[in-house]
C-alpha cells in the first residue's frame, strides 16, 4: 500500500498563526481601542508595520502623549475589529452585507489592498436575496463601483 512519505512534519507555529492568536489578547497588548463602548486589544507595533494612518498617527503625536487607549466611533465595533483583524491575519472575518462599510473604512485609511479585497468579497457575495440592500448600502456609503456592479448584477440575476 502506498502511503506518502513526511519527511519534515512542522509542529511550531507560523508567524501568521503566532500574530492571529495575538490579536484582541489583553495579556499581550500595548494598546485598547474602544468602539461603541466595547475594546480591542492591539499591537502598536503591528498596527504601525501594517497601516500608514496608524504609522503616521504613532509617529507624529503618540510620543507626546502615551495613551493605551483610543477611543473610535467612525465605524461599527464589528467593522472596526474585522478591519484591526485584517491587519494582523490578511483575513477579512465579516459578512458581505457590512463590506461596504469595511470598504469605506479602507478608504479612509488609504488602504489600497483591503480595497480590493473588499470588492471582490462583494462582487462575489451578490445574490438574488441581497442585492438590493447592499444597492442601499452602496448609496449610502457612496460606493459608485459597487453601486454599478449592482445594478448589472441585478439586471443579470433576474
Amino acid at each position: 500500500m502506498h502511503k506518502p512519505l513526511v519527511l519534515y512534519l512542522n509542529e511550531e507555529s507560523s508567524i501568521l498563526d503566532c500574530l492571529g492568536t495575538a490579536f484582541d489578547d489583553p495579556l499581550t497588548s500595548d494598546l485598547t481601542i474602544q468602539v461603541e463602548g466595547q475594546c480591542i486589544h492591539v499591537h502598536k507595533a503591528i498596527l504601525k508595520i501594517r497601516c500608514p494612518y496608524f504609522r503616521t498617527m504613532f509617529q507624529n503625536n503618540w510620543a507626546e502623549n502615551n495613551q493605551s487607549i483610543i477611543e473610535h466611533d467612525q465605524f461599527s465595533y464589528i467593522v472596526y475589529k474585522a478591519f484591526l483583524k485584517y491587519l494582523y491575519t490578511d483575513v477579512i472575518d465579516l459578512p458581505v452585507e457590512k463590506a461596504i462599510e469595511l470598504l469605506d473604512l479602507a478608504n479612509a485609511y488609504c488602504e489600497s489592498n483591503l480595497k480590493k479585497h473588499c470588492i471582490r468579497m462583494i462582487k462575489r457575495g451578490i445574490t438574488v436575496a441581497n442585492v438590493a440592500y447592499l444597492y442601499s448600502i452602496a448609496i449610502e456609503y457612496n460606493a459608485e463601483v459597487i453601486k454599478d456592479y449592482t445594478i448589472n448584477a441585478y439586471q443579470w440575476l433576474r
